[in-house]
């Protein structure tokens, strides 16, 4: 992709930003609320976004006011023609352009998995039928019990099989701790302001898609999913720890680009999207040597 320093043509999240980034990409996981983010980059467009997403759902790109927009496509996605883009695709099944900005949002597992629930519930009630309800009707035959028992990983823990086919909470902490930004939904006013202040722009984000159909589980019933769920837990508190100790010790972008880089002891991570080199501190030894230390009992315990 051809550089807009020189401010032809720029869309507005690179207008007068000194940041490398030449594309956004939106790692997409299912009932995050990442529907809401992606229309809120939609909406800069000047089109309304129920109209611009269906333009994409039928072309898989479009350009309006000047954003150049790709959705979904695996082939478009790579080829990095575009200026913001998004998907539900395992990050690991991609190779993305260099210099492409990274973010995603995760939320609280059994959360997530709840409001998955209420969504098949409601697209099990509307008619005509959405045309992706078919693949998971038949986890809603024997009520929220039989969801819990019958779906399968990659559906119950959508976010970590995103990040690791295996889902090994290192491999999807390492690819977690790749993106430029990784945002929390309990935390989305806070998440939005640094994503904000990354890329220069003010996001008109408004919260959509909230099911209409009311389901709470049980207590027990929310004490057994959050059992199955144990594993993606270890990979939300893995990441949070390499995020806080990132947070005290990592230099801003901005000071990375403006060669404010400070020295220290640290080591090299290379960013799987970027193709770049970092120089960071130590991003989290102690969490390093628990997660060993946990996985040694349990060799020892076998």
């Amino acid at each position: 992709m051809a550089s807009r320093s020189d401010g032809v043509n720029e869309p507005p999240f690179f207008r007068g930003n000194p940041l490398p980034w030449q594309r956004v990409y939106h790692i997409h996981l299912r009932k995050t609320g990442g529907t809401s983010i992606n229309r809120a980059f939609l909406r800069m467009s000047g089109m309304d976004p129920g109209q611009l997403y269906e333009l994409l759902v039928r072309r898989g790109r479009f350009e309006a006011k000047g954003i150049r927009y790709t959705a979904w496509r695996k082939a478009l996605i790579e080829g990095g023609q575009y200026d913001y883009a998004y998907s539900h695709r395992p990050l690991h099944s991609l190779r993305l352009p260099p210099d492409t900005y990274t973010f995603t949002i995760l939320r609280d597992p059994v959360q997530r998995v709840v409001s998955h629930y209420r969504m098949l519930l409601e697209m099990q009630a509307q008619t005509p039928r959405h045309p992706g309800f078919h693949t998971e009707s038949c986890l809603l035959r024997r009520g929220f019990d039989g969801f819990i028992q019958r779906a399968p990983d990659e559906v119950l823990m959508g976010q970590f099989f995103i990040f690791s086919p295996l889902l090994d909470a290192r491999e999807a902490v390492d690819r977690l701790a790749s993106c430029s930004r990784v945002l929390f939904l309990e935390e989305m006013d806070r998440g939005l302001k640094e994503l904000e202040a990354d890329l220069g722009v003010s996001i008109p984000y408004a919260h959509e898609r909230k099911a209409n159909v009311d389901f709470t589980p049980s207590e027990k019933q929310a004490a057994r999913l959050r059992q199955r769920l144990a594993p993606e837990y270890e990979m939300i508190d893995g990441i949070k720890s390499v995020l806080v100790e990132k947070s005290t010790q990592e230099p801003t972008y901005r000071q990375v680009i403006s060669g404010k880089l400070g020295s220290g002891l640290g080591y090299t991570v290379r960013s799987a999207q970027a193709n770049r080199r970092w120089r960071l501190p130590c991003l989290s030894l102690r969490w390093f040597l628990q997660r060993l230390r946990t996985r040694l009992g349990r060799i020892a315990g076998s």
